[in-house]
C-alpha cells in the first residue's frame, strides 16, 4: 500500500486474555512488537507498516505511552531497526478523544530508511485550538533526533531547550537506583476487603478492634498479626503519614530474610486472626489457585514484601501525583502498591534529609515530567522505572563546598519538617498563613540549592521553572 492510516485499537494484555486469550501466543510468536504487557496498538503499528509498498506511508493516531514504557520496548526496537520513523506529533496533556482518558500522538512512519525524525509536542490549551496549530507548525518548531542514538530503552522526547538541561543532569554519575539499596512497590494483600482493615479505637495492647469491610463489623485480630498499613492518598509533602489501616501481614523475619509462618503455627499464636481468615479460605484458596501461588498458603499476601525494608526508616512517594510528594516514614509502618518505598544505599554517607530535599525539588518534577509518563490531569507516575534514572548528585564530604551544601540541605529539610508539623497543629488562620508563607519560601530555598548542585545556570534554571508549573 501506498499509505495506510487510521486509529488502531487500545487494548493492554489483561483485556487481549479476556477477549483474545487463544491468539496471545499467536501474536508473540509473529510480531516482534508482543513483548511484556504489550498493547493491541502496537502490533496494528508493526502490521501496517509491514503492509507499506517502498516509499509508503503511515499515520496512526495512537497513546505516545509506547515511547518509554516497558511494554513499548519490542515496537521500539522493531521502528529504530526498520528505520521506519517519519514523525512523532505529541499532543502533551491534551485529551483528543472526550470519551477516552489516553494521551495520545500522531505515529508517522515511512519506508524510506529515515535515519532521523522530527518530534513536536503540543503545550497545553484548548482542544478547538489544536487542529488548526497542528497545521500551522513550521520546521523551527521542530526537534530533529538521530535515529542512531535511540534503542529499545525508553525514549526521552522533549520540547525545545529541554536536552539542554538534560544533558546537564546526564553529567552527574550516578542515577537513583544506584543510590539505593532499594525502589520498590509496597504490599498487595491477597483479597483487599478481607486483608485490609480499618482502624476504629486503641492501637495499643496485645489486641487491637479493626473493622472489616468484607465481615461489615467490627473484628478483634493479635497485634502481632497486623501491620500499620498506608495507600497513596496518606501520603503527603513533608508531612508525617497518618495511617488508619491495617493489614493482616502473616509472616516473620527468620535469621534475616522474610518466611510465612506456617498454618499449625498461625492457629496456635494468633487464634483470633486465623478464625477471621477461616471464615474465606474456600475463596482465599481457589485466588491462589487462579493466581498460580502455592494454594497451601491461602492466607497469605498475593504478593509479599520483605519486612527488613519496612522495619526501616525510608523515603516513600504515592505512585500517582502532581508534584513532588515524598515524606518519611517511620519503621515498621507497610504500605499498599500505591506506595513506593526508597531506600538509600548504607554506602551511601549522605544523610537520607538530603535525598528528601532532592526528591521532592522543583528539578525533580520537572524530570519526571520530560522522561516519565502522564496522566490525566498532568499527574504522572512515579513507579520504580521512572524513578530509578534520576541524576542523583552524590556528596564528596572531602571537599569543604560539597560537605556544606549537604549540611544546609538537611537543615532545609529538617526545617520543612518541622514547619510542616506546626502546620498541622495551626489552630488559627493566621497563625497557618504565617507558618504557609515559611514552608514556601524553605521551598524556593532548596530548589536554590539544588540548581548551584546541579550546576544549572540562569537560562536553564527559567527553562526547569516555566516547565515545572
Amino acid at each position: 500500500f501506498g499509505a495506510v492510516s487510521g486509529t488502531p485499537p487500545y487494548l493492554r494484555i489483561q483485556g487481549l486474555q479476556e477477549f483474545y486469550g487463544n491468539q496471545i501466543d499467536y501474536f508473540i510468536s509473529h510480531y516482534r512488537s508482543a513483548v511484556k504487557r504489550f498493547d493491541l496498538y502496537l502490533l496494528f503499528a508493526e502490521k501496517g507498516f509491514r503492509l507499506l509498498a517502498k516509499g509508503g506511508y503511515l499515520g496512526f493516531i495512537c497513546p505516545h505511552k509506547f515511547v518509554n514504557s516497558d511494554f513499548g520496548s519490542g515496537l521500539r526496537r522493531f521502528l529504530i531497526e526498520e528505520s521506519a520513523i517519519n514523525s512523532i506529533v505529541s499532543f502533551g496533556n491534551n485529551l483528543i478523544f472526550n470519551q477516552a482518558s489516553t494521551y495520545t500522538c500522531i505515529l508517522l512512519l515511512s519506508k524510506e530508511n529515515n535515519t532521523s525524525f522530527n518530534y513536536y509536542e503540543f503545550p497545553d490549551m484548548p482542544i478547538v485550538e489544536l487542529s488548526s496549530r497542528l497545521f500551522q507548525q513550521s520546521k523551527e518548531n521542530l526537534l530533529n533526533y538521530d535515529l542512531q542514538n535511540f534503542s529499545e530503552n525508553p525514549w526521552v522526547l522533549t520540547t525545545k531547550g529541554v536536552p539542554t538541561v538534560l544533558n546537564r543532569l546526564s553529567h552527574q554519575l550516578k542515577k537513583l537506583g544506584d543510590v539505593c539499596d532499594e525502589v520498590l512497590v509496597g504490599v498487595q494483600s491477597g483479597i483487599d476487603n478481607i486483608h485490609v482493615l480499618k482502624v476504629v479505637g486503641k492501637t495499643s495492647g496485645k489486641v487491637i478492634k479493626l473493622f472489616s469491610e468484607r465481615a461489615g463489623k467490627n473484628v478483634d485480630i493479635e497485634a502481632g498479626l497486623v501491620k500499620p498499613f498506608l495507600r497513596g492518598e496518606d501520603i503527603h509533602r513533608y508531612e508525617e503519614p497518618q495511617y488508619t489501616y491495617y493489614c493482616i501481614y502473616p509472616y516473620q523475619l527468620l535469621n534475616g530474610k522474610t518466611k510465612i509462618i506456617e498454618e499449625d503455627t498461625l492457629k496456635e499464636r494468633f487464634p483470633l486472626g486465623y478464625d477471621y481468615l477461616k471464615e474465606y479460605r474456600r475463596e482465599l484458596t481457589e485466588i491462589r489457585v487462579r493466581q498460580k501461588t502455592n494454594p497451601k498458603y491461602w492466607y497469605s499476601c498475593h504478593r509479599s514484601r520483605d519486612m527488613k525494608v519496612f522495619e526501616s526508616k525510608r523515603i516513600i512517594t504515592p505512585e500517582i501525583s502532581l508534584g513532588c510528594n515524598m515524606t518519611l516514614s517511620l519503621a515498621g509502618i507497610y504500605h499498599n502498591t500505591k506506595v513506593y518505598s526508597i531506600v538509600p544505599s548504607t554506602e551511601q554517607p549522605e544523610n537520607i534529609h538530603y535525598w528528601l530535599g532532592l526528591l521532592n525539588s522543583k528539578l525533580m518534577w520537572w524530570f519526571l515530567s520530560n522522561t516519565g509518563y502522564v496522566l490525566r490531569g498532568g499527574y504522572f507516575v512515579f513507579k520504580t522505572n521512572y524513578l530509578n534514572p534520576f541524576p542523583s548528585r552524590t556528596s564528596n564530604f572531602s571537599v569543604s563546598d560539597d560537605k556544606a551544601s549537604h549540611d544546609r540541605m538537611v537543615a532545609l529539610v529538617n526545617q520543612m519538617l518541622e514547619l510542616h508539623k506546626q502546620l498541622a497543629s495551626a489552630r488559627t488562620d493566621h497563625e497557618k498563613t504565617v507558618i504557609q508563607r515559611q514552608i514556601d519560601a524553605t521551598d524556593r530555598q532548596i530548589d536554590q540549592l539544588v540548581y548551584e548542585l546541579y550546576g544549572l545556570t540562569d537560562e536553564e534554571i527559567k527553562i526547569v521553572e516555566e516547565g515545572s508549573t
